[in-house]
C-alpha cells in the first residue's frame, strides 16, 4: 500500500496491517456498521510504547468483534 491508498476489508476476512520495518505510517480506520470499538483502539497506541501488552486485548475479543489469529505468517511476510 502506498501513500494515499485505500484498503477495503469485507466482513469476516482475516487481515492485519502495519508499517514496513523502519517506516512510519498514519492510518485512518472507518468501520461500518458502527460498533463501539473506541476502547479497543485506545490500547493499540500504547502497545508499541510498552505501556500495554497485546495480551491485554485478548479478553475483549467478543465485546469488540475483533478476533486474533496466529500472526506468524503475517510477521514472516512483513519482513520480506
Amino acid at each position: 500500500m502506498g501513500q494515499g491508498g485505500l484498503v477495503v476489508v469485507p466482513p469476516g476476512i482475516p487481515h492485519a496491517f502495519g508499517a514496513a520495518p523502519g517506516v512510519s505510517a498514519e492510518l485512518l480506520v472507518v468501520l461500518t456498521p458502527g460498533v463501539d470499538r473506541f476502547d479497543h483502539f485506545r490500547p493499540l497506541g500504547r502497545i508499541p510504547q510498552g505501556l500495554e501488552s497485546h495480551d491485554s486485548l485478548m479478553p475483549h475479543q467478543e465485546r469488540f468483534d475483533v478476533h486474533f489469529l496466529d500472526a506468524s505468517a503475517w510477521r514472516s511476510a512483513r519482513h520480506h
